[in-house]
C-alpha cells in the first residue's frame, strides 16, 4: 500500500547524510526557535539514543549549538552500553543529564511489542539500576501493559519515589487512572495534540474511546502529577498554544475536545515547569522561581492570570533568561 509502520530505522538508514555543516545550520535555527519560545529546558526522548548519539549531543552543547538545559533519554540498547550501576542516581555527563530510559510500547502489528514478559524484564532491569523507565504508551491494552511491569518491578524491589513515566497516556480510563495513581507513576503528555488534532480526533477516534482522550482533568483529580511536552516535531513546538488547548479542550479549529477534561491555569503552567522539572528529580533547582534555583525565567508580554482563557494561545515570550543570562528578546 505504499504505508510503512515502524520503519524510521530502515528509511534513516537508507536517506542521505546530512553533513556537519547543514547539521550545525539546523542546530543554530532550531535552538534560536526554541528559545523564542520560552523554552529552558529540553528532554531528548528518543529510544534510539546510544552512547554515540548522547556524545553527539555533548559535543553540540559543549560548542554551544544548544542553549537550553540538556536531558537526554537512552533506549533500552543505549541502556547496556552505559551499564550505570550506580548507588542512587542516574550517570551525568557534564552538561548533558542521562535519566529515563525510553521504552517504545506499541501494537502496529496487531500485537503489543514488547511482549509482556519482555517488557517486564526491561523494566525489573532499568528500576534495579536506580534509573526510571518512560514508555511510550498510547491505548488502554499498552498503558496496561506498562503499569503491570512497573508494579511487578516494584513488588520485587519496593521503592517509593520511583518517578517511572508513561508517555503520552492517551487513551486512559478510570481504571487505568487509579491504577497508574496507586503505583504512582508520572504521565508526561502533550496538550499540544488537542490544538493541532483535536479536529480529526472528533472526526475519526471512536465514541467510546474519546470520552477517554487526554484525560487530564480526570488524572490530576486522582493526584497524579502530569508533565507536558510538546512531542516535537510530531505537532509544532508551541507551549502556549497547547497551554491554551489544556485550559479550554479546545482544536485549532475551534472544536471542543471533551470539555469536561479542561484544567485550571495555574495546573496548565505547573505541568510545563514544576512538574516537568520533578520528571527529571531537578526540581531542587528548577521548575519554579525561588531563591537558590538556577534563574531560568522568561518575560511575557501579558498576564496569563489575567486573560480569557482563549488568549492563552496567542500568548508571546518577550525574553528568555537562563542560569540569569538573556540568552533571548523579542
Amino acid at each position: 500500500t505504499g504505508v510503512l509502520y515502524e520503519m524510521s530505522g530502515t528509511l534513516s538508514n537508507r536517506l542521505p547524510r546530512f553533513d556537519e555543516e547543514e547539521i550545525e545550520r539546523g542546530l543554530h535555527a532550531a535552538d534560536r526557535w526554541l528559545l523564542s519560545c520560552g523554552i529552558t529546558s529540553i528532554q531528548d526522548a528518543s529510544a534510539r539514543n546510544g552512547v554515540e548519539r548522547l556524545h553527539k549531543l555533548l559535543l553540540w552543547k559543549q560548542r554551544g549549538l544548544i542553549t537550553p538545559r540538556l536531558h537526554a533519554m537512552p533506549g533500552m540498547d543505549g541502556f547496556r552500553e552505559l551499564d550505570p550501576g550506580g548507588p542512587s542516581t542516574a550517570p551525568v555527563w557534564g552538561p548533558v543529564s542521562i535519566g529515563a530510559v525510553k521504552i517504545i510500547l506499541n501494537e502496529t502489528t496487531g500485537q503489543l511489542y514488547p511482549p509482556q514478559e519482555q517488557l517486564d524484564e526491561w523494566v525489573l532491569a532499568v528500576h534495579r539500576s536506580h534509573m526510571q523507565v518512560a514508555i511510550h504508551a498510547i491505548e488502554e491494552t499498552a498503558i496496561e501493559s506498562a503499569c503491570t511491569a512497573i508494579d511487578r518491578a516494584l513488588r520485587q524491589i519496593p521503592r517509593r519515589d520511583h518517578r517511572h513515566r508513561i508517555e503520552h497516556c492517551s487513551v486512559c480510563p478510570p481504571f487505568l487512572a487509579d491504577r497508574i495513581a496507586i503505583l504512582g507513576i508520572r504521565v508526561v503528555s502533550q496538550p499540544a495534540f488537542i490544538h493541532a488534532n483535536g479536529n480529526r480526533y472528533l472526526d475519526t477516534v471512536p465514541s467510546e474511546k474519546i470520552k477517554y482522550l487526554y484525560p487530564f482533568g480526570a488524572l490530576m483529580n486522582k493526584g497524579i502529577r502530569m508533565a507536558a511536552g510538546s512531542d516535537g516535531p510530531t505537532v509544532p513546538i508551541a507551549p502556549w498554544k497547547a497551554i491554551g488547548a489544556a485550559v479550554t479542550r479546545r482544536s485549532a479549529g475551534g472544536r471542543l475536545v471533551q470539555a469536561e477534561e479542561a484544567i485550571q491555569v495555574p495546573d496548565a503552567l505547573r505541568m510545563y515547569t514544576l512538574y516537568g522539572a520533578e520528571t527529571t528529580f531537578s526540581e531542587g533547582s528548577l521548575g519554579s522561581i525561588t531563591p537558590g534555583k538556577w534563574a531560568d525565567m522568561i518575560l511575557l508580554d501579558r498576564d496569563p492570570f489575567r486573560i480569557p482563557p482563549d488568549e492563552l494561545r496567542r500568548v508571546k515570550v518577550d525574553m528568555t533568561i537562563i542560569n540569569g543570562q538573556v540568552v533571548w528578546t523579542r
